[in-house]
């Protein structure tokens, strides 16, 4: 047992001593190729130190006139007009659908399908009740009489009226010529109590001297008489006076009262004629009213052209809305955009909007078209409709119900602040621009405001002519070349 310990022992000695062996031949190899190694490390080291002195001797001036400058879109600030993009679609205006207008059984139908009609052709009849009455007929035949009932009143109203104004006018006339009586007579009256006075005077007089010589009590008696009679003549003749005073006047109450009934007068017959007038239009809008009641149960033509399809049966109930004709006219396209209510109120109705006409036989070109109507009410839900009508000659390129892409000019304050979307650069901290400075581009803040369609409102920054550049690719510091864009 102690030989095999011994054994495995000295085996396990010598394997390391053959160990060392083997790493110390092979570190004196490593000694005898180290030294060239060095050398040639020190000598590329040395060469790579050489080429970066003589690399960085070169001015950098030469590298940058090297560089061409890179053309970009810009835009002045303030010459941007407001755009709303939309999408429109290609309509035929000469096709039209015809809706029954009111509730109400078909009663007659005058045309059939393929023929040719004129506008104004008459195309169906409703009646009220399936045994042909017509509620709406009826009542238009009343609004006439009422109307032809409250034109004759009227008539003979006015010349009442102008009768009673006439009146009115003599009276107030004779109350002057009464004053001018009045004044004459007043020199007259007062002859007359001075005769009076004077006849009184005489008449006491008598008395005093028949009561002086004792004379017959019956003389005296008859003297008092007289006195007495002329004395109340005197009295009314001076209450007739001052009568006559007060008429005569022009700045009396009795001036004053002639000239308010005369203005009461005039007043009251004016009133009576507005009221009259008012009968009238009243019963003429109720008759227009029965008529547009009476029109309803009637589809007219609103086109010349020919019928294409005819929905309705004799004896058949139509609802207000339902179909009935399909009427196709003259060839006549429109492009037809729907907006929101915020976007239809901000159009320009005055500038034209520019639709993408496709590329087949146009070129792709833009076309400009005149605004022709925007509804003042929606039309699809909550959608206004805007209208214009594309030229003949353009006819051929499209077809009905082809959709194209619209630019709509949009008019509102301060759109002279605005700029497209792509030309502010927002960040967490701030929004800016890059902008035209001596033929580089240069990063300037600003602050905005609302978001107009495709464009940004610019509040601060920004002076108005101001080179801003369009190219999301422009770095702060590069030279840049200046394309202006156009709309």
């Amino acid at each position: 047992m102690d030989f095999i310990i011994g054994s495995f022992v000295k085996a396990i000695i010598m394997k390391k001593q053959s160990r060392s062996k083997k790493l110390e031949k092979t570190t004196r190899r490593l000694d005898r190729f180290s030294i060239p190694f060095l050398v040639v490390g020190f000598f590329i080291f040395f060469s790579l130190l050489v080429a970066s002195i003589i690399t960085a001797k070169e001015p950098t001036e030469q590298i940058e006139e090297v560089r061409e400058p890179m053309t970009v879109k810009a835009v002045k600030f303030g010459s941007l007009q407001a755009e709303e993009k939309a999408v429109g679609t290609v309509k035929n205006r000469s096709s039209i659908t015809l809706v029954a207008q009111s509730n109400g059984s078909v009663e007659k139908i005058m045309v059939k399908q393929g023929q040719h009609v004129a506008r104004g052709t008459v195309l169906l009849q409703q009646s009220s009740t399936y045994s042909g009455s017509n509620a709406p007929f009826l009542q238009r035949e009343i609004a006439q009489k009422n109307y032809e009932l409250a034109n004759s009143s009227y008539d003979s109203t006015i010349r009442q009226t102008e009768l009673a104004r006439q009146q009115a006018e003599v009276q107030r006339d004779n109350a002057i010529q009464l004053r001018g009586i009045s004044r004459d007579s007043i020199k007259e009256t007062e002859n007359i109590i001075n005769l009076s006075e004077n006849i009184i005077k005489k008449i006491e007089d008598d008395i005093q001297a028949e009561r002086s010589a004792n004379n017959d009590p019956s003389v005296i008696q008859a003297l008092n008489q007289q006195l007495l009679t002329f004395s109340s003549s005197l009295n009314q003749t001076r209450s007739s006076l001052r009568s006559l005073e007060l008429q005569s006047t022009d700045n009396g109450p009795q001036k004053e009262l002639v000239d308010i009934q005369y203005k009461i007068t005039l007043n009251s017959l004016e009133l009576q004629e507005s009221s009259v007038k008012l009968q009238k239009e009243i019963a003429k809008l109720n008759l227009d009213l029965a008529k547009v009641a009476e029109e309803s149960t009637r589809i007219v033509s609103p086109i010349s052209g020919r019928i294409e399809v005819v929905y309705p049966k004799i004896g058949e109930f139509l609802s207000a809305g339902s179909p009935t004709f399909i009427i196709k006219g003259e060839y006549d396209l429109a492009i037809e955009v729907l907006l929101a209510g915020r976007v239809a109120s901000l159009i320009d109705k005055d500038q034209p909007i520019m639709i993408a006409m496709p590329s087949v036989g146009s070129g792709g070109q833009d076309l400009l078209l005149a605004i022709d109507h925007i509804s003042s009410a929606p039309t699809n839900g909550s959608l206004f409709q805007l209208n214009s009508t594309i030229p003949k000659v353009y006819s051929p390129l499209l077809y009905e119900g082809q959709t194209l892409a619209v630019s709509l000019p949009v008019r509102m304050s301060g759109q002279e602040k605005l700029l497209p979307l792509d030309a502010v650069f927002v960040t967490n901290t701030q929004s800016f621009v890059f902008t035209e400075f001596n033929e580089t581009a240069r990063s300037t803040p600003v602050v905005t405001g609302e978001i107009v369609g495709q464009n940004i409102e610019i509040l601060e920054g920004l002076e108005p002519g101001q080179t801003v550049i369009l190219d999301r690719r422009a770095v702060d510091g590069q030279r840049i070349k200046i394309e202006f864009n156009s709309r």
